[in-house]
Formats: C-alpha cells, sequence, structure tokens
C-alpha cells in the first residue's frame, strides 16, 4: 500500500481499512473479461451487451516530453490500486495484448508481439510446457 496506495478509497481512511467483499465483484468482472478474451466464457452476447465493461477509474493524466524518445507520451497515475489494475486491463484489451490462462498453473500471462511468447501460446513459460506434456505422457501409461 506504501509503493502503490490503498485498493480502494476507503483505504484512505486508516479507521476503516478495506472491505474485500467491496472488491471481490471488481475481481470476478476482470475475471470473465480475461475468460472471454481467452475464448473460455461461453455466455452469448458479452461483452456486447455490456456498454461499460468496468466502473469509471480515476487518475492524474500529464502529456510528458521523453528525452530519449525524443517525443511526447502519456503519464497516467491512478489514484487506487483497483483503480490501477482496471487501467491495466483496459491497456491489455485495447492494445490488442493476448492474455492467456497457463493450461499447467492457470496463471494469466500476455502473449503476442513484445511479450516474449507466441499469440498462440498455451504455456506461460517453457518449464510448464513440458511439465504438462511430460505429466500427460505418464498419463497414457
Amino acid at each position: 500500500m506504501q509503493r502503490y496506495g490503498p485498493l480502494t478509497w476507503d483505504g484512505w481512511d486508516a479507521t476503516k481499512g478495506e472491505l474485500v467483499r467491496r472488491v471481490n465483484p471488481h475481481a470476478q468482472r476482470m475475471s470473465q473479461i480475461l475468460e472471454s478474451r481467452a475464448g473460455n466464457w461461453k455466455r452469448p452476447g458479452f461483452p456486447e451487451d455490456h456498454r461499460e465493461t468496468g466502473p469509471p477509474i480515476s487518475l492524474d493524466a500529464w502529456v510528458l516530453w521523453d528525452r530519449t524518445a525524443k517525443e511526447f507520451k502519456w503519464s497516467l497515475r491512478p489514484k487506487t490500486l483497483l483503480d490501477g489494475l482496471w487501467l491495466q486491463l483496459g491497456q491489455w484489451l485495447t492494445l490488442g495484448i493476448q492474455i492467456r490462462a497457463c493450461q499447467q498453473c492457470g496463471q494469466w500471462f500476455e502473449a503476442g508481439r513484445g511479450t516474449g511468447r507466441r499469440a498462440d501460446a498455451k504455456f506461460c513459460s517453457d518449464e510448464h510446457k513440458i511439465l504438462f506434456h511430460s505429466l500427460e505422457r505418464s498419463r497414457e501409461k
């Protein structure tokens, strides 16, 4: 929390703390979006039946000069950690980065251009790919 700020606005109040029950619906919604994007969730009409995928987020935004690249760039700073998580998800979705669940461990990972994993990757690492296929071979015996 000291590094990234509170999870929600209530976290700024030291007498309240964070209420997990208020954050769980956000986690469930993000999971649904990721499942849908990965092609694993078959609910008809999703996400076309929703005008907004997530809640509006609060952030500070600046246009800054990047001396190294010699161009202007956005600097976006979410006001809470939950806002940051929604911003990161939105960037993944709008920049075309593929989000996949590893077939071995179930963890989400990025695939496609600039990520170090092929766009059609099914595993988060080569180690998990080897382990998965090794376990498959041992089950066949």
